[in-house]
């Protein structure tokens, strides 16, 4: 073939390409396959990588096309479909699926909390396999509760991992071992796998209840006391710090097995709340007793472990290899994501107390007292018991989807 012949066939083949990236520009971007990512977690993923420049798409249940940012492809979590062609030739994927743990734990639900996570680690297993190019990196969610109770040295990635009578938590122990166990047992001899052990993040998502608003708006109502004994540990991480340290690893092909994705200093839970009032400018925080955290528990279905439990987590691995938090310490954290609110013209909005909450509401009306008058006597609450009941019952409204990551699917 002549000289000409030959560059005809490359000016050809180069034009072919640049109208098929014309037509599907993701294609010449690496690609990142978020499951379960319709959350709040998974929604910070996507809006980060793609402003990186990633093409990512999410994989969920109910395709609305939530974000500019992030394509979708419906899955159910448990069986293979056409989603499957989104892993293949992935860069990456992240599973964050898995049925919420806020809810009263009956064997209904502790199914559901088994098998979303079991069964989504499962088929995304079955997809890698399956792929003619799989990924190179694999992320499953995990927990940093897995690790016992404790309000002794900290836990890094060798911490001790069981259950403690105390802080009830027998079954979210039976269901981070497993959903680890399930995703250990994927064979994947061309893709990296690594298990997130992760804290609690604060972030500014106003689309989902994310644990700093809630944390934020109980300090400004005057409910930012201690929770129960105040002496849990609470380990969390900021949302920028989350994103870079997920970046991070994926950058680092020496980091294998577990990893905890947690802040390097958590926090008892009375010297957090002590944060949020001095930032929100409030002097003063109503407690909830161990009590009364039950009481709310059992009016809101849910469980009390979610703020009984001791957390004391540290970044080990992140840490030794290197990685830099922009925000290593809670009060840091806090203060930058107040000053973006203040930012954003909500530094002196008023807080909106308890209207709307329907189970504060009853039992106010029990106590002889108006929820639209609670704000002028949140003084004088200590004396009424009632009253105090219903401040736990709404305390846990506000924080049962607070203390654990997990997306839905």
């Amino acid at each position: 073939m002549s000289r000409i012949s030959h560059d005809i066939c490359d000016a050809l083949k180069l034009t072919h390409h640049r109208n098929d990236l014309a037509q599907n520009p993701h294609r010449s971007k690496p690609r990142l396959a978020i499951a379960g990512g319709s959350g709040f977690l998974g929604h910070l993923l996507a809006a980060h990588f793609s402003d990186k420049g990633w093409d990512v798409v999410i994989l969920t249940r109910n395709p609305v096309h939530r974000y500019s940012h992030a394509r979708e492809a419906q899955w159910d979590g448990k069986t293979m479909g056409p989603w499957s062609r989104e892993v293949d030739g992935a860069r990456a994927v992240i599973n964050l699926a898995g049925r919420s743990v806020n809810c009263r734990y009956h064997a209904r639900n502790r199914r559901a909390m088994m098998d979303s996570r079991t069964d989504s680690t499962r088929v995304l297993g079955e997809a890698i396999a399956a792929c003619a190019n799989p990924p190179q990196t694999w992320l499953n969610a995990s927990t940093a509760t897995i690790y016992r109770h404790t309000f002794g040295p900290p836990w890094d990635e060798r911490g001790e991992i069981g259950a403690t009578a105390e802080a009830k938590d027998a079954f979210s122990i039976e269901v981070a071992t497993a959903w680890e166990h399930a995703f250990e047992a994927v064979e994947t001899p061309q893709t990296r796998k690594v298990a997130l052990r992760t804290a609690m993040v604060f972030g500014l998502d106003a689309a989902h209840n994310n644990v700093f608003r809630v944390l934020r708006r109980l300090a400004r109502w005057g409910l930012g006391g201690r929770m129960g004994h105040g002496r849990q540990f609470v380990s969390w991480i900021h949302e920028s710090d989350f994103c870079r340290a997920i970046e991070w690893i994926l950058d680092h092909e020496e980091i294998k097995g577990v990893i905890n994705v947690a802040a390097p200093h958590p926090l008892p839970n009375t010297e957090m709340m002590r944060l949020f009032r001095e930032i929100c400018g409030v002097p003063f925080g109503l407690p909830a007793a161990a009590w009364m955290l039950e009481l709310g528990a059992f009016f809101l279905r849910t469980e009390t472990e979610l703020i009984i439990k001791s957390r004391r987590v540290i970044p080990g691995k992140l840490l030794a290899g290197g990685f830099e938090f922009q925000f290593p310490e809670m009060k840091s954290a806090v203060r930058d994501l107040e000053n973006r609110l203040a930012g954003h013209g909500q530094k002196n909005r008023r807080p909106e107390g308890f209207r709307g909450n329907r189970h504060l509401a009853a039992l106010l009306t029990r106590s002889q007292s108006s929820a639209a008058m609670l704000p002028r006597r949140v003084r004088t609450i200590k004396s009424l018991p009632a009253l105090r009941v219903a401040l736990s019952s709404n305390l846990f409204l506000e924080n049962r989807t607070a203390t654990e990551f997990s997306d839905r699917l």
